[in-house]
């Protein structure tokens, strides 16, 4: 999961650079109530903003796994917290937190593309308009999937699933 995570890193990286190739000199950043623009900037700002977004994400689900490692356990927070902080238990549940969190980062960046997409598309239309209902809709599978992947580690998490 991790090598997918950097290729989708990378991904929205040369994605932020070739919209940068096309897009006009003032960028709509920000869509309010029907898709329409009410925030602009330049595009070198805009492929900044994309850059140092992607960037502080992708560092953020890159090195939280390994800073679990060095943080308090009396400061965790896990069902069934006497199990997973047991010496026998722990590379176990870093190994199962790494997975999780690269794999909630590949999500993150899918999500972020997609966002991008529409927000290219709409500066490249005349007049620049966000197409509303698809950005609800992507939005809403996000939403959907966070939901999905926070209860699925909570499951992992409990006593019963002991033997996965």
């Amino acid at each position: 999961m991790k090598r997918i995570f950097i290729f989708a890193f990378i991904g929205n990286l040369v994605f932020s650079v070739g919209s940068f190739l096309v897009l006009p000199e003032q960028v709509a950043i920000h869509f309010g109530t029907g898709g329409h623009a009410d925030g602009w900037s330049s595009r070198e700002f805009h492929l900044l903003l994309n850059l140092g977004m992607d960037s502080f994400l992708f560092m953020l689900f890159f090195f939280i796994p390994k800073g679990i490692r060095r943080f308090p356990k009396s400061l965790m927070n896990l069902p069934d917290k006497s199990y997973w902080l047991q010496p026998e238990n722990l590379q176990r549940l870093y190994q199962l937190m790494d997975d999780w969190l690269h794999e909630l980062g590949v999500a993150m960046m899918i999500f972020l593309l997609v966002i991008g997409g529409l927000t290219l598309k709409a500066n490249l239309a005349q007049p620049v308009r966000l197409n509303e209902p698809t950005f609800f809709v992507v939005l809403a599978i996000f939403m959907a999937y966070v939901l999905y992947w926070s209860w699925s580690l909570y499951v992992k998490l409990k006593p019963s699933k002991r033997s996965l």
